[in-house]
């Protein structure tokens, strides 16, 4: 029934097409410029119309009206097939994020989504390297940015904020603020002007402002991540200046404090994937699942903890 129909030519035209060049859809399915060519001379006398106009290359009506229904087509041919394939395929997601977001939010929780999906295997590629999604590094990815990717599918969860932390039984001795006390710091991978750290914070909160070194002559501690900052905090080494995502469930089970107000606006967490990837139907579970959690997540604590312009 459908033996007439020139589907390597239509695949050919689609991308062209959408292109509006020779040139860059002989890079996307790796042929050559004349190759392409070749294939729409061959398109445009088996349909007996001319699709392009050449030099500037654009579509004729005849193309334009082709190019709309060859695209939605080719799309439903794409699902179809990453549909049995992903049938064929042992379930299983790759998932790239932080250590910190690893370690201290996902795998509490992750416990809630094998017990409704056991047939899906999770692989958590933790690291503080952003995976490469176009060269199938991982299948999604939670990524801690200040603004979100507009070029893949985003599903924006979290925009967190940073306040002060330490161990509950020092939370007197920043009564009137930092005082003299000494600070912990963690180095950003990323450097960023709005880099939520502690001198953005005397920025904000001149009124904090220390005085003099730290007590006793202790040098503030400097360290590379942002968990072993939250260790020290909680064993009374100084006080933090930390995620409320990372340490929101501390602060509730009294292993960290908040001793005086005030906060500076976080980084957004989102969960993106590439379009049409042919896995999107086990990465939609794992999706709801977790858009989920954040909602619950974040009913469950104070809403100064989060920053609710998403």
């Amino acid at each position: 029934m459908y033996t007439h129909l020139p589907l390597n030519g239509l695949r050919v035209f689609e991308a062209a097409a959408r292109h509006l060049s020779f040139q860059r859809a002989a890079e996307e399915l790796h042929v050559s410029p004349t190759a392409i060519s070749h294939q729409i001379r061959q398109l445009e006398t088996a349909l007996g119309r001319a699709l392009f106009t050449r030099r500037p290359l654009a579509l004729t009506q005849a193309g334009a009206e082709l190019y709309g229904d060859s695209q939605r087509g080719l799309e439903l041919l794409a699902k179809a097939v990453g549909a049995v394939q992903t049938a064929a395929q042992p379930a299983e997601l790759r998932v790239s994020m932080t250590h910190a977001f690893a370690g201290y939010w996902l795998l509490p929780r992750l416990a809630g989504f094998h017990a409704q999906h056991p047939e899906i295997t999770i692989k958590v590629d933790a690291s503080e390297r952003c995976a490469d999604l176009t060269k199938g590094e991982a299948d999604c990815s939670v990524r801690y940015t200040h603004a979100p990717p507009e070029d893949w599918v985003c599903y924006p969860l979290f925009r967190d904020r940073f306040f002060p932390v330490c161990a509950p039984q020092r939370k007197a001795d920043y009564r009137d603020g930092v005082g003299n006390q000494r600070l912990l710091h963690f180095t950003w991978k990323s450097e960023h002007p709005h880099n939520p750290d502690w001198q953005l914070w005397f920025q904000h909160f001149p009124c904090h402002r220390r005085q003099g070194p730290a007590r006793n002559h202790h040098a503030d501690l400097f360290l590379s991540e942002e968990t072993h900052a939250i260790q020290a905090a909680r064993q009374g080494q100084g006080l933090a200046l930390c995620s409320s995502l990372m340490t929101a469930s501390l602060i509730q089970d009294n292993q960290l404090a908040v001793p005086f107000a005030g906060s500076l606006p976080g980084l957004h967490s989102a969960l993106i994937f590439l379009p049409n990837h042919p896995k999107k139907q086990v990465i939609h579970k794992f999706r709801d699942w977790l858009i989920a959690e954040t909602k619950t997540f974040k009913t469950t604590y104070p809403p100064h903890f989060f920053d609710c312009a998403l």
